[in-house]
């Protein structure tokens, strides 16, 4: 999604916890040590032909200052309020904070 703001996030690599995964591509992204990770979310993943599931998660705490550790994939960042996200930003980021908010913990996406 280039030129767009998103989260964190990545692959889970063979053998690996998916919250292992989260922890691991957000010190890989952002240079953080997040503390316990929580589920907030399962999104379906399409693009590109392919899919698969995003496992969302949230973090309370965390350790280290916040940088851009992958400059050759990543040109901005930040932190924003829920209410006040910066335009482009993925559209699923949306069904996040609508899901955290209803209580739901998936969300069922139908193909005609």
């Amino acid at each position: 999604m280039d030129g767009y703001y998103a989260l964190p996030g990545g692959y889970q690599q063979a053998g690996e916890d998916v919250s292992a995964a989260a922890i691991r591509e957000c010190v890989e992204e952002t240079g953080v040590r997040p503390g316990p990770v929580r589920p907030v979310c399962v999104l379906p993943y399409r693009a590109g032909g392919q899919q698969g599931l995003n496992f969302v998660f949230e973090v309370p705490e965390w350790h280290g200052e916040p940088i851009i550790a992958e400059p050759a994939l990543f040109d901005a960042a930040g932190w924003f309020a829920a209410d006040a996200l910066p335009e482009p930003h993925a559209a699923w980021i949306t069904d996040v904070l609508r899901l955290r908010e209803s209580g739901a913990w998936y969300l069922e996406v139908h193909q005609d």
